[in-house]
């Protein structure tokens, strides 16, 4: 086998154990939006802090846009949980009280009539809810996909 480098395999195996022990962050739940971000869609966040995304949904653009939002904040902010696993907390809350938990930043799951929140882990201690919570269990611990907002 022939290699342009004799280094080439060691020198990835390096590169790629670097990579790997980079902290990977969620921008649904490890950025630290204060109040002004009402929504977590990528068009509304670029708005709230201050341009537009002029090519959304080009794959590349999108990433370049949310790596535009998040240097809106210090990196040690975002990173500061990132190998803390995802867990979904639960408010117990009654009807009246929906409005408490929608403010917190639960959103709405209709078929289990609950107010839910995806959370790392190691963040709830920091929390100051005005009810209580159940912790339902860990999600994956790679970052979600869904957009429940």
């Amino acid at each position: 086998r022939e290699c342009a480098s004799p280094d080439f395999d060691s020198d990835t195996r390096r590169l790629t154990s670097e990579l790997l022990r980079l902290p990977v962050v969620d921008t649904m739940i490890d950025v630290p939006y204060g109040p002004e971000a009402q929504s977590k869609k990528l068009k509304y966040l670029t708005s709230d802090h201050g341009f537009l995304n002029l090519m959304a949904h080009s794959a590349l653009s999108d990433v370049m846009t949310m790596m535009r939002v998040v240097s809106h904040y210090p990196v040690s902010e975002v990173t500061k949980h990132a190998d803390s696993p995802v867990v979904t907390v639960k408010a117990d809350v009654s009807f009246q009280q929906k409005d408490l938990a929608k403010e917190a930043g639960f959103y709405f799951d209709k078929p289990n009539r609950s107010w839910l929140l995806k959370i790392r882990k190691a963040r709830i201690a920091e929390m100051k809810w005005p009810f209580d919570i159940f912790i339902l269990g860990a999600d994956n611990v790679a970052p979600t996909t869904g957009d429940p907002f």
